[in-house]
């Protein structure tokens, strides 16, 4: 995973004295849902958003100021069947302390952003095996 790059946009937001820099893919995912339905969230992806999905998670632990959005209302639903109300994705470092009701004034204010590439270092993710998972 290390060495990949993401291509995203990235855009700063002024909100009183809080400045945010949000990230987006600079692509909608391809094929990806995350949805509201009676049994809680549900998230489905294809390989390609889950790479993409595991690039801003390691963004945001590694960068505690920025916020990912990651828009998948907009990518092609998984199947035909209705799952529920379709969700984006909004990744943060608590650090951060950013109050969820803040979100809807700054996604009205992103703006299409400045293009920009982001790649992790190789050692983001370090490779363990199976027994390292059973041990811990």
């Amino acid at each position: 995973m290390g060495g990949r790059k993401w291509p995203v946009m990235v855009s700063t937001v002024l909100l009183g004295r809080h400045r945010y820099r949000v990230v987006r893919p600079a692509e909608t995912p391809r094929f990806a849902g995350l949805y509201e339905g009676r049994l809680g969230a549900q998230f489905c992806l294809d390989k390609e958003t889950a790479a993409m999905f595991a690039q801003a998670w390691g963004l945001v632990a590694r960068s505690p100021h920025t916020i990912v959005n990651l828009p998948l209302r907009r990518a092609k639903r998984p199947s035909q069947h209705i799952w529920g109300r379709p969700l984006d994705l909004v990744l943060l470092h608590h650090r951060l302390a950013f109050p969820p009701s803040r979100w809807k004034q700054v996604r009205s204010r992103l703006g299409t952003g400045r293009a920009h590439a982001v790649v992790l270092p190789s050692h983001a993710w370090p490779s363990r095996s199976i027994d390292d998972h059973r041990r811990a």
